[in-house]
């Protein structure tokens, strides 16, 4: 019998998915710390995009970090730009446990809407009269 393996993740990196030599390809990583473990982290874009930066990476990495110790869980955002500096992002205590494997995922304010509007109309595009 084989024991199943739980594989948690304690790093975020930033790949170079382009680089010539593989190992250059990871540019910057971020370790979640001793006994820390983050989700799948997914990518939002920055919608003030600093000092009109049209960067790929102009934006935030958005991950779940479960602490062993303290058994809790926060909501981490960190600066996509900046993976290196710890102090680049910041922590949201959450009040509950997220279990390792949550899937996070993004929606801009206006895709919303969008699907509220369809939801309003029956799930028909809205008609302009």
């Amino acid at each position: 019998v084989r024991k199943k393996q739980n594989k948690k993740l304690s790093t975020v990196s930033k790949v170079d998915l382009l680089a010539r030599d593989p190992s250059k390809a990871v540019v910057a990583s971020f370790k979640y710390g001793k006994g820390r473990h983050g989700g799948e982290a997914t990518f939002v874009a920055d919608p003030h995009r600093r000092n009109g930066d049209r960067a790929e990476d102009a934006g935030f990495l958005v991950t779940y970090v479960f602490d062993e110790a303290a058994q809790k869980s926060e909501l981490l955002v960190l600066d996509a730009q900046d993976l290196s500096n710890p102090n680049a992002g910041f922590r949201v205590p959450l009040p509950v446990r997220v279990p390792h494997g949550f899937h996070v995922v993004h929606v801009a304010e206006e895709e919303l809407r969008k699907q509220e509007g369809l939801a309003a109309n029956g799930g028909s595009a809205a008609r302009e009269d």
